[in-house]
């Protein structure tokens, strides 16, 4: 055997549809943050729109050309669009942690698949199988035994 070289590996079990599942949620996470980007884009819009809008009642009340209520209607409208635009602007963010904590998770699951590969860790002979497969393994048990053949073992009896 090489080093590096596949050894065995072991049964995945459930965690091929983890990572399956963890790559879904993460699409969707980044999903969600572009339409959250879209409200973000909406709300500024509406934020700026109703702004210039206050701003010329005011002047069309300080005329008294408009009521007060009608003044206060768009004020209220004002405050309406920059609450939209702060939730908005609070929602991507909260998406783009959760795109963070799906990345997170699903290179965990690659972890734990990527340990499930038995690999040489030298260029060696492999003296045993201590393992069948389809038999089950707890962790630390040795499954192969190796020996490097860069190094000369002798054992011998001396009486």
């Amino acid at each position: 055997m090489k080093k590096n070289q596949l050894l065995g590996e072991m049964d995945a079990v459930d965690l091929v549809a983890k990572k399956a599942a963890a790559d879904a949620a993460l699409a969707k996470a980044e999903q969600n943050i572009a339409a959250f980007e879209a409200q973000i884009t909406e709300a500024a819009s509406r934020k700026e729109l109703t702004g210039k809008t206050v701003a010329r009642y005011r002047e069309l009340y300080a005329a008294q050309a408009i009521s007060a209520e009608a003044l206060e209607n768009k004020q209220n409208e004002a405050i309406a669009a920059a609450a939209s635009y702060e939730a908005a602007t609070a929602s991507a963010s909260a998406a783009r942690e959760e795109v963070v904590k799906a990345r997170a998770e699903r290179t965990g699951i690659e972890q734990q698949l990527n340990n499930l590969r038995l690999v040489s860790p030298v260029d060696a002979l492999v003296i045993a199988r201590d393992a069948e497969p389809g038999a089950t393994v707890v962790a630390g048990q040795a499954v192969f035994r190796l020996v490097d053949t860069s190094t000369l073992w002798v054992r011998t009896r001396i009486d």
